[in-house]
């Protein structure tokens, strides 16, 4: 969840979750989450976690996360939120400025 939270401040100049919530009155709950581990995950080395949108549909998203640690990928998941309303947990269409933010940055998982 970090990492995602991470994937937004990068692209929306340092907003992540708390500021789309309050500020923008977004909010993108979680509505599916798949994860697949290949490797233990340990305090010996350092997580890497590597974060894209693998698709963008009218009224959610889906990320890919890959964690690495010491160049061995320990899991993978794909996480799908949906765009609400904030203060009224109503669905909504993704924003127009943060689906012209998203698009080019869809990559295949």
């Amino acid at each position: 969840m970090e990492a995602i939270n991470g994937w937004w401040e990068a692209h929306f100049d340092g907003n992540g979750w708390y500021q789309m919530e309050l500020d923008q009155n977004v909010g993108t709950p979680f509505v599916k989450l798949e994860m697949e581990f290949s490797s233990p995950v340990t305090p010996r080395h350092t997580l890497m976690c590597e974060t894209f949108p693998t698709r963008l549909g009218d009224k959610s998203i889906t990320f890919a996360v890959r964690g690495r640690q010491n160049g061995t990928l320990c899991f993978s998941g794909s996480f799908t939120c949906v765009f609400t309303i904030a203060d009224a947990f109503k669905s909504q269409s993704a924003p127009p400025e943060m689906r012209a933010v998203i698009e080019p940055l869809i990559k295949a998982a």
